[in-house]
């Protein structure tokens, strides 16, 4: 068993709309697309990293929702955070991890971050889709990146 490293990424719309607590952070503002990581799994999910280019006023709380092999209703950037809904609870819905308030390095820095390299989050299947909800009203840059980066214990 070794530690398996995978990055995903989202760029959000190019605007400055700010979220209100609870609402979806997704790349538009309609017709979203998936947010995927394929060969995630199986295995457990053992630490997650969230790294952000947008360090001036970016410390909200995200929480981040599993669906298995296939897609969920995707929500549209900045459109309230319905997650999970019931067509898609039965079998896609696979739970969320809520991260801690994102942090910068201080004055100069150029990104925001937050970590939980404490996590046990089962992975009974390889490929999985995200929906990302920030639990913090908080205003973003324009074309803001966040980078997803998954530490996954894989099973033999």
């Amino acid at each position: 068993m070794g530690i398996v490293r995978t990055l995903i990424s989202l760029t959000r719309p190019a605007n400055v709309t700010a979220y209100a607590a609870n609402d979806a952070i997704s790349d538009a503002t309609s017709s979203p697309a998936d947010i995927t990581a394929a060969n995630l799994g199986p295995g457990y999910l053992v630490g997650l990293k969230v790294i952000t280019n947008n360090a001036a006023s970016m410390t909200p709380r995200l929480r981040l929702h599993f669906f298995r092999n296939t897609a969920p209703t995707q929500i549209a950037d900045n459109a309230p955070c319905t997650a999970p809904l019931d067509a898609d609870a039965a079998n896609k819905y696979a739970g969320f991890i809520t991260m801690p308030a994102m942090t910068s390095g201080g004055s100069g820095a150029d990104s925001a971050y937050t970590e939980d390299m404490g996590l046990r989050f089962p992975l009974d299947a390889d490929t999985y889709f995200f929906i990302v909800q920030t639990l913090d009203a908080v205003t973003p840059a324009s074309n803001q990146i966040f980078r997803f980066v998954f530490f996954t214990e894989r099973a033999k």
